[in-house]
């Protein structure tokens, strides 16, 4: 199963290794941070049954930029702005993130979308991540609490062979 974490650390990753001398920031921006560098934090989270065991997730986490400010607190609009399509280019493939529970490597995709420049020192790109993922006990509810099948008992007799169908719940 991958938490929350995972996907963040996976992100984090991605983006120091193409990014090595900016800092980056995960859910927690101090007020006095550093620039250039990039904050990133989750945002909305789906889950919805797929089969009996397993679910399909969509999140979304959300990666800001922050260029150097001049005394005015305004950044080149430009250079912002060709740090933003780097950031979300990275995302059009997919990227390793370590499943928790198997210890095994998953790749994820994402569908990144620069948002438009509304600040004049920052930019945001939303990741949208879908994913099939196993399903925990007690995290999402049986979609069928019924047996998916009944029991067929077939029994020989004479060279002659009968059915008995259960429904079930019990093996008598």
């Amino acid at each position: 199963m991958l938490t929350e974490n995972n996907i963040l650390d996976a992100i984090n990753a991605r983006l120091c290794e193409r990014f090595p001398e900016r800092m980056v920031y995960v859910n927690v921006q101090p007020q006095e941070f550093k620039r250039p560098s990039f904050f990133i934090r989750s945002g909305d989270k789906n889950a919805e049954p797929a089969t009996r065991t397993t679910m399909v997730r969509t999140e979304t986490y959300y990666i800001t930029v922050f260029e150097a400010v001049d005394e005015r607190g305004i950044c080149d609009l430009t250079q912002l702005s060709a740090v933003q399509a780097q950031v979300a280019a990275l995302f059009f493939h997919p990227f390793p993130c370590v499943d928790v529970l198997d210890q095994e490597t998953r790749w994820l995709t994402a569908t990144p979308t620069a948002q438009a420049l509304s600040e004049l020192d920052s930019a945001l790109i939303a990741l949208k991540v879908r994913f099939h993922d196993d399903v925990i006990n007690g995290l999402i509810e049986p979609i069928y609490p019924e047996p998916l099948m009944r029991t067929v008992r077939m029994t020989e007799t004479n060279n002659e062979y009968s059915e008995v169908i259960t429904d079930g719940s019990s093996d008598s």
